[in-house]
């Protein structure tokens, strides 16, 4: 089969949806010498996207005048008549509204449509008009949770029979790391304290970034712990706010940002830190929480939508919306060595459950069905 797959939305950070699709695409590439791929995208792709294997096809169009939803509208369906494409995969929502072929869309989330106030105005517009029709167009649908098919199905009327759940995994190089140098190395090159609470995400407002520093304050005056808080991740959008409460709570000293951080490095800032904390209000996955998990690393994260599906009884949940209960319980785990112990157990059990070659094998299920139909 000549399966397409659109590429046109991966960046040079890999974050988000490019971590998914990295870790799709490889993971094929190790299952399936079978089909043929051809990667779709209207700009140069990141090197690494471009040698998963000999059955693997970059296919550039380049076109600095159609923005990527008209490329795709406009462009893609032709490249794909012109390969013979049997099957086209959309990992990002954005599909053409006339296909020459089956369609599979993958729906991470369904922030846009939940909240589309913490979204930009463009945003918005494309999210709300256009991708509606792409998913009731849609052969197949894949969702990374039973909480986003769920929201879905409810939100878009699409048929349940459609919507697979697929849920993502931890990259292999989330492990625990026990080499004291490598961590000392991290430490130094980042500017981390011996003692620290990290969050890894975007910096954007459903991630509720600013609670888990009024949080962090209230820990601070409370128990006076040495711990600071690490912030990892690039800036969103809409992301002001989160700054100006460091300001507020006179906190500079005490948060440090460390802007993006690789894969390669990002397992060596889980394993140095004590506790893993994501306050997120809505997630359709949640990949840091498990990637923490991966590396030994004791979890706090949100009581709401995918978190407990997916992190199980391995973290400590919370209301997203209480300061107060964040706060209790980074106390509560930063106080109990035995706790700490158990949950990293715990975690590591829970995430040895997702992977991405299940991932990919379970999709590549989804291609031949949908196919076939």
């Amino acid at each position: 089969m000549r399966i397409g797959i659109d590429v046109s939305f991966v960046t040079a950070d890999r974050v988000g949806v490019d971590q998914y699709l990295y870790n799709l695409l490889k993971n094929l590439a190790k299952i399936d010498t079978d089909n043929s791929y051809f990667l779709y995208a209207n700009k140069d792709l990141p090197e690494e996207f471009t040698n998963f294997g000999r059955n693997f096809r970059t296919v550039i169009s380049r076109n600095r005048i159609l923005p990527r939803i008209l490329w795709v509208q406009f462009v893609l369906p032709g490249l794909l008549k012109r390969d013979g494409i049997e099957l086209l995969h959309a990992p990002c929502y954005v599909a053409p509204a006339r296909m020459p072929c089956p369609l599979v869309i993958t729906f991470h989330d369904m922030v846009s449509w939940l909240f589309p106030q913490k979204f930009r105005i463009k945003h918005r517009i494309v999210y709300s008009l256009f991708v509606p029709s792409f998913a009731k167009k849609a052969d197949g649908l894949i969702a990374v949770s039973g909480c986003t098919k769920k929201d879905l199905i409810r939100l878009f009327r699409v048929p349940e029979e459609k919507v697979t759940v697929i849920y993502e995994g931890a990259n292999e190089l989330f492990k625990p790391v026990d080499d004291k140098t490598l961590l000392e190395n991290i430490r130094e090159k980042y500017s981390l304290p011996e003692k620290y609470i990290l969050y890894v995400g975007m910096l954007e407002p459903r991630k509720n970034v600013p609670v888990l520093i009024r949080a962090f304050k209230q820990l601070k005056d409370l128990t006076g712990v040495e711990h600071k808080l690490v912030i990892a991740g690039k800036k969103g959008w809409m992301f002001n706010e989160i700054f100006n409460t460091v300001q507020l709570l006179k906190l500079e000293d005490e948060v440090i940002f460390t802007g993006y951080i690789a894969d390669k490095e990002l397992p060596l800032v889980y394993g140095a830190s004590k506790l893993f904390v994501y306050p997120s209000t809505y997630e359709g996955f949640g990949l840091p929480p498990l990637e923490a998990m991966a590396c030994g690393v004791p979890v706090i994260a949100s009581d709401v939508s995918s978190i407990p599906e997916i992190t199980g009884d391995a973290a400590e949940l919370v209301n997203p919306g209480n300061a107060d209960e964040l706060s209790r319980a980074m106390s509560k785990i930063i106080s109990d060595k035995s706790l700490q112990e158990s949950m990293k157990k715990k975690g590591l059990e829970r995430a040895g459950m997702f992977s991405w070659e299940k991932t990919a094998s379970q999709t590549l299920e989804v291609y031949k069905k949908t196919a076939a139909r």
